[in-house]
C-alpha cells in the first residue's frame, strides 16, 4: 500500500503525489499510523508555472481545530503574490493506494 497525497486548488485535482518523511514539524497521519508530509517538489513541478515563484515562499501548514471535521487531516499551502495578495490554496489531502488489490 502507498501512501499519497491528493493535491487540488480551486477545487481541481492538480496531482496525486508521495508521501514522504517531513522535514519539519506539520505532518498529516494516515490510517496506518504513519505522519508524513507531502513531496514538495513533486508538488511545485505539478503546479502551474505562474504559482511556483509564491510556491516557493510558502510553508506547509495544518488546521488548528481536531473535531473531527472534513479537513482535520488535511495539510495546505497558502500562496501569495509578492505584493502579499492571496493568489490560491493548495491542499493536500492524504490518502492510501493498494493499486488495485482487493
Amino acid at each position: 500500500m502507498a501512501n499519497l497525497f491528493k493535491v487540488t486548488a480551486k477545487g481541481k485535482w492538480i496531482a496525486s503525489v508521495h508521501a514522504v518523511k517531513p522535514t519539519g514539524f506539520v505532518t498529516a497521519q494516515f490510517s496506518d499510523g504513519a505522519n508524513l508530509a507531502p513531496d514538495r517538489d513533486a508538488i511545485r513541478d505539478a503546479l502551474p508555472h505562474y504559482w511556483r515563484k509564491a510556491f516557493d515562499r510558502a510553508q506547509l501548514s495544518r488546521y488548528s481545530h481536531r473535531d473531527g471535521g472534513p479537513f482535520d487531516n488535511e495539510v495546505f499551502y497558502t500562496l501569495y503574490s509578492a505584493n502579499n495578495r492571496h493568489l490560491v490554496t493548495v491542499y493536500c489531502e492524504p490518502y492510501q493506494f493498494n493499486g488495485g488489490a482487493q
